[in-house]
């Protein structure tokens, strides 16, 4: 981190607990402007680097356009619905949540919904409010040995099941990512489509994110599927229920009630489900309680400090998925990565217009380096461009410049464990770096195209082609002797069999400048030189 402080604004209320852990880890500075408007955002927002909000604060494309400094929006909490993603990807800033901290509180108000609806809570003692004695009216049903049908299984998904098996109940899942083993493992029976789940469940209760494809994923069709006598539970998210149709529902008895925590307009605006005698409504109170309040922040407010004290991202929206421990093995890969990418986008000569990244070893796996691909085309185009390139924008920028980015995958290393190849096309021309980790996250670049090397991908790096013969070396030296520049290393690869040119890569103290890099290709018995900055 450098010597300036990482300015942090927080626009929402929040435990303080967070700008304490912010201000302790050193290095940050932090305005608790919990409240702020969206027109006061809007001005203030351009000296910051990270903007923190819970679910009031609406993140819109205005606002980041303010952002001049902006690297990370926070949201102290699970749903980033009220952040636009997609804008906040095109300009680069990193979203991270906070998945973890409010998770059994969530998960508990689904558990709370479900023992209400079965026991008849809420009706029964809005009657006891006016004086009635209806004990007959309000008769119940055990939940225990009751069929629980769950639609998601991330992490609040998994604690809701956690305890509902507890509670003895039979618990059938849905969730496309997670298979019928790992179901099964947890004690789970696996549905295979959502029509099987919705035909089997007394009480079904939804854990899983709003996005497109599950926007009023429960709607009419599927309200038909279910039982007469079946309760629904919505914890997550608005809009995933389509609450006309719910409505509709309730009214015709296709199902006998419902509990809901969220709605698809918050807070709901003269919505005929709160008056209806057979749905429960909470004003979203999945993280309301202190223990959650204090988890969300500290959970936050970590891994902002990770992210510019410890070079480690987590919990990010708009970044490949990595699990923690996956990420520490991986990440002096996406360092490396970043480097062979940089070396091979300033080595090629003219317009990148394809980048192969094939990863040697048996330890990578397709779909577990995407985070390291985007690596690789940060480094190869952030020389190119003026526009700020990052993790997060790489791969849209790449294809806005129509540049064709694959991955390829090879069990065989050779000599070393893992092995990561760049390869840089573009007109007539194609160049091929690799690079892998030597002990201690030990970055080193050894081949450029047919010479093997062993380099050290930092700072300025002068790369030549030269004939094998005494003096070319010296005269190279002398040159940059002459404009004052000190060399501290030098890497030499002789000709290969059937070759007649070697390859040098000198690291230098300093950048020379054009001139003198003119005057160097200048020098006779010498091919090509290029100076490239990592």
């Amino acid at each position: 981190m450098s010597a300036s402080k990482v300015r942090v604004l927080i626009a929402d209320s929040l435990n303080p607990v967070a700008k304490k852990m912010l201000e302790d880890a050193g290095g940050f500075e932090v305005a608790d402007r919990a409240g702020i408007s969206a027109e006061e955002l809007v001005q203030e927002i351009a000296d910051y680097e990270v903007l923190i909000v819970r679910s009031r604060t609406k993140v819109t494309a205005k606002i980041m356009e303010a952002a001049k400094c902006l690297k990370i929006i926070g949201r102290a909490g699970i749903g980033v619905d009220n952040i636009d993603v997609k804008e906040a990807t095109r300009h680069g800033f990193i979203v991270m949540n906070a998945p973890n901290g409010n998770s059994v509180s969530a998960a508990e108000l689904a558990i709370a919904h479900i023992v209400s609806l079965s026991r008849n809570l809420v009706g029964a003692g809005r009657s006891m409010a006016e004086g009635k004695w209806e004990k007959k009216k309000f008769m119940g049903r055990e939940i225990s040995n009751a069929t629980m049908g769950i639609i998601g299984l991330g992490n609040i998904g998994r604690i809701v099941v956690d305890r509902a098996l507890g509670l003895k109940m039979r618990v059938v899942g849905f969730d496309p990512f997670v298979s019928e083993e790992k179901m099964n493992a947890i004690g789970i029976e696996y549905a295979d489509d959502l029509t099987t789940l919705l035909s089997e469940s007394d009480f079904l209760t939804i854990h899983t994110p709003l996005t497109e494809k599950t926007r009023h994923l429960i709607g009419a069709k599927e309200f038909k599927q279910m039982k007469n006598d079946a309760y629904l539970i919505n914890c997550a998210r608005g809009g995933i229920v389509d609450e006309a149709a719910l409505f509709e529902a309730l009214n015709s008895g296709e199902i006998a009630g419902a509990a809901l925590d969220v709605f698809e307009t918050e807070p709901p605006k003269d919505s005929p489900l709160l008056d209806h005698p057979n749905v429960y409504c909470t004003p979203h109170l999945g993280a309301s309680t202190r223990e959650a309040q204090i988890l969300v922040a500290s959970e936050l407010a970590e891994q902002i400090v990770d992210y510019f004290v410890r070079n480690v991202v987590r919990s990010a929206i708009n970044l490949p998925r990595v699990q923690a421990d996956e990420q520490a093995a991986l990440w002096p890969y996406v360092l490396l990565a970043q480097k062979l990418g940089a070396f091979a986008g300033q080595y090629h000569e003219g317009t990148v217009e394809k980048v192969d990244v094939t990863y040697h070893g048996e330890e990578f796996e397709e779909g577990g380096v995407a985070m390291v691909t985007n690596a690789v085309l940060q480094g190869a185009l952030t020389s190119g461009l003026d526009t700020p390139v990052n993790l997060v924008n790489a791969p849209i920028l790449a294809k806005k410049r129509g540049i064709d980015a694959k991955e390829h995958f090879v069990s065989q290393t050779g000599t070393f464990t893992r092995l990561i190849s760049v390869r840089v096309s573009g007109g007539k021309k194609s160049h091929e770096i690799r690079g892998t980790i030597f002990g201690e996250n030990d970055a080193r670049i050894v081949q450029v195209d047919d010479y093997r090397v062993e380099a050290v991908p930092e700072g300025t790096l002068l790369v030549s082609r030269n004939e094998d013969v005494p003096g070319i070396i010296g005269k190279v030296g002398t040159l940059l002797g002459s404009v004052g520049v000190n060399v501290s290393g030098l890497r030499v690869s002789p000709p290969r069999k059937g070759q007649n040119q070697a390859l040098s890569i000198w690291r230098l103290e300093s950048q020379v400048s054009d001139e003198t890099v003119s005057k160097i290709r200048e020098v006779a018995g010498l091919h090509a030189c290029t100076q490239i900055q990592i």
